[in-house]
């Protein structure tokens, strides 16, 4: 999905796995830096440290990891190939997929049980009611 290019005074990164630039139409990690990107996480050093990075490109500046997956198209368009890490965001909150998954299955699971039939008139559930 193409999403365009960078806004005025924000620069835009697609690196590999060592930091250094891709040529365009090659997938990498999407990266942002300029005005606008914090210095890190108030009061999580480990977190910072993992997703606030030097700037190679222009001194004295941050950039940050976004964890998404980008490529750069012939005609400098941004294109937004998905996330590394299968997270979302919901209500400004991330969750992972996998962890969302294995919670449903329960009730996935009791979805699939057979009705025990009816009871009084009414079905009887598989599971106590909440």
């Amino acid at each position: 999905m193409p999403i365009g290019r960078p806004i005025d005074n924000i620069r835009l990164y697609v690196l590999d796995c060592h930091r250094n630039l891709v040529p365009p139409c090659v997938a990498g990690e999407l990266y942002i830096a300029g005005a606008g990107v914090a210095q890190g996480y108030v009061n999580q050093p480990e977190l910072t440290a993992s997703v606030f990075k030097v700037d190679s490109y222009q001194e004295n500046a941050r950039m940050y990891k976004t964890g998404d997956q980008a490529a750069w198209s012939e005609d400098g368009k941004l294109y937004y190939l998905g996330r590394r890490d299968k997270q979302v965001k919901i209500h400004g909150i991330r969750v992972e997929l996998g962890k969302l998954k294995t919670s449903l299955l329960p009730a996935a699971a009791c979805a699939d049980l057979p009705w025990n039939g009816w009871k009084s008139g009414k079905i009887a559930r598989p599971w106590p009611r909440l």
